[in-house]
């Protein structure tokens, strides 16, 4: 897949031309067609598609874009310095109040546990060897170990005291409580 200069920060569209041939619904976060660009765009319609990791992507004069900068630059004016973090972590939910301007360590900081975690709790893994579970986290470029707890619950409360120490309002805890 080739990258829009645009995901690498570059401007290819005016803020003119955006507000020319889209509208932008903050409360809900579509996107429709002010203008019709193509046979697949009629005015009124919802425009872009949706990718199979959720993503709405639309194309403007040749040109392929994500919606979710798009919504930034078409609310602030000018397009994001670094990465939109989706705070709900549905990439498909455009809506202004759910996007922040984020580094990219601060995004991977808003993720869920990963889907080959059989646990389901992000940052919690069982040692065999130990016969413990064992919390850790990333912070500062590095894996940290927080301990190994006889509970994956203790475990769980170790890395959800330690993400919002070492990533803040980015940090996300995935896991039940009993």
């Amino acid at each position: 897949m080739i990258l829009s200069a645009v995901v690498l920060g570059e401007q290819m569209i005016t803020h003119e031309r955006l507000l020319d041939v889209l509208n932008y619904e903050c409360e809900s976060g579509v996107f429709t067609w002010r203008k019709k660009l193509s046979t697949r765009g009629p005015v009124g319609k919802e425009a872009g598609y949706r990718s199979r990791r959720g993503r709405i992507s639309i194309r403007i004069d040749g040109e392929l874009y994500l919606a979710h900068r798009l919504a930034w630059f078409f609310v602030h004016s000018v397009w994001p310095e670094f990465e939109i973090d989706h705070i709900n972590v549905n990439e498909s939910d455009n809506r202004i109040s759910n996007l922040r301007e984020s580094t990219r360590s601060q995004n991977l900081f808003n993720t869920h546990a990963r889907r080959t975690n059989k646990l389901g709790i992000k940052g919690v893994h069982y040692s065999s060897e130990r016969g413990k579970w064992v919390a850790a986290i990333r912070a500062n470029g590095k894996q940290k170990i927080l301990g190994r707890f006889s509970s994956p619950y203790d475990a769980a409360a170790a890395y959800a005291s330690a993400s919002e120490m070492y990533h803040g309002s980015y940090g996300r805890v995935s896991w039940f409580q009993p």
